[in-house]
């Protein structure tokens, strides 16, 4: 089991977009947390939406709006604080708005932080997703895009409970409606021509996460999700990783292809 910046292996001035359902958020806190203990200066932030940082999440929230100088801005707050969370004024159903991905790419480029970590969609408390068009929202900067899965999506039915945007998810997948999830399927719609990695930038180096691992059975299905992954994703797909993001401590196990 790996620490979790060395089993994602993010080196300083990555750009680390997640996408999916199962766990994004938690995440984007735990990557956060690791690497302001390793001294780094990070940015936590959303080109979708996201909701309001608790105080144990992050202590800083800083809201743009059109009239700020962001680099200037964020630079001074970095320079007190090593983690801070950057999003627009505007407030969408009580979240915070989200940056253009140029924005992202602007500040990734003024490198003043050593990392910087984006939601890039939403999944509605869902483990599994289907991407409409448009989404997910990647800054041309990422370097790293992380697609995240619950392994509770694993048999599931393949229903709007379960799945967001079922009818979607079905098109992408072959499934019929209220069909058990399979992880052939799990696969299309993280790694497959209409999944979730489909609209990575070039440069970015691809990984999945395979979330909510608790016990041994769990542990079973991930492994075969994660093969299965390795074997669809080819050959952007660099790794697949399993574990629990709610025990980060304990680390987390990697296949690669």
């Amino acid at each position: 089991m790996l620490p979790i910046l060395e089993a994602f292996a993010i080196a300083r001035g990555s750009v680390v977009a997640l996408a999916g359902g199962g766990g994004k958020t938690s995440l984007m806190w735990a990557l956060a947390r690791a690497a302001s203990a390793a001294g780094w200066r990070v940015l936590t932030t959303t080109t979708t939406r996201i909701r309001m940082p608790r105080e144990d999440e992050c202590a800083l929230t800083v809201l743009l709006d059109a009239r700020d100088d962001p680099v200037g801005v964020l630079r001074g707050h970095l320079a007190r604080t090593p983690h801070v969370t950057v999003a627009a004024r505007r407030r969408e159903e009580g979240k915070l708005g989200g940056l253009a991905p140029a924005l992202v790419d602007a500040i990734a480029a003024a490198g003043i932080a050593e990392l910087i970590v984006v939601e890039a969609d939403g999944a509605a408390g869902r483990p599994i997703k289907a991407p409409r068009e448009g989404e997910p929202v990647y800054p041309g900067s990422t370097t790293l895009a992380v697609m995240v899965v619950g392994v509770d999506a694993l048999g599931v039915p393949l229903d709007e409970a379960h799945v967001f945007r079922a009818a979607l998810a079905a098109q992408i997948t072959g499934l019929e409606p209220g069909a058990r999830v399979t992880p052939e399927a799990a696969a299309a719609l993280l790694v497959g021509p209409g999944g979730l990695a489909a609209k990575a930038p070039a440069r970015a180096r691809i990984a999945v996460l395979v979330n909510k691992v608790e016990d041994a059975a769990g542990e079973r299905a991930a492994h075969a999700l994660a093969q299965r992954l390795l074997e669809r994703g080819a050959p952007r797909l660099e790794r697949a990783l399993i574990g629990a993001v709610l025990r980060a401590e304990a680390g987390f196990a990697v296949l690669e292809r």
